[in-house]
């Protein structure tokens, strides 16, 4: 984890879902995807959730991370999801991975695994009225597809990962 201090206690006002390009797939003009949250925090600060797996595996490792930015150079496309209530990032926090262990996760593989876990990250935000009700089920259209730097986009299919969920007390 790599959160400024002062950030833990930053109100987070917008939740951004963001597809990034993983860089040019060989001898094609497509893009790969990857794609993590960033909690906006200020004009141009954010606090990015972002779960990978080595190559190889599907062990997912969390990185939690302050930026003095709210768009990475690599973003494609992103979805964003106003603060409905008061919470912090060290709330977020505490919900995501103390309480739900969304540090806890296995990649699908095929390319769905961060899809997968936005998007259950999402339905929990809205679950706790931190974002609108609906955030999720809006959300899940655009997760379907692959997102292309020089096209537009194309059908990927959703393969779940798996998350330890804990229920919330």
């Amino acid at each position: 984890m790599n959160v400024k201090p002062e950030d833990w206690a930053a109100q987070v006002l917008k939740v951004r879902v963001v597809c990034h390009t993983a860089g040019r797939v060989p001898n094609t003009r497509a893009s790969d995807n990857h794609w993590s949250i960033f909690f906006i925090i200020g004009e141009n600060k954010s606090v990015q959730y972002n779960m990978t797996a080595e190559a190889g595996y599907i062990d997912g490792n969390l990185e939690v991370t302050s930026y003095s930015y709210i768009e990475s150079r690599s973003t494609l496309r992103y979805w964003d999801f106003e603060a409905i209530s008061f919470f912090t990032i060290s709330m977020s926090h505490n919900l995501l991975v103390t309480q739900r262990r969304f540090d806890q996760y296995d990649m699908s593989g095929g390319g769905s695994g961060c899809r997968w876990w936005v998007y259950n990250v999402i339905l929990v935000l809205a679950s706790v009225g931190w974002i609108r009700p609906d955030a999720a089920a809006s959300l899940w259209p655009h997760l379907l597809f692959k997102y292309l730097s020089l096209q537009d986009r194309t059908p990927l299919p959703m393969v779940q990962g798996t998350v330890t969920f804990t229920a919330a007390h």
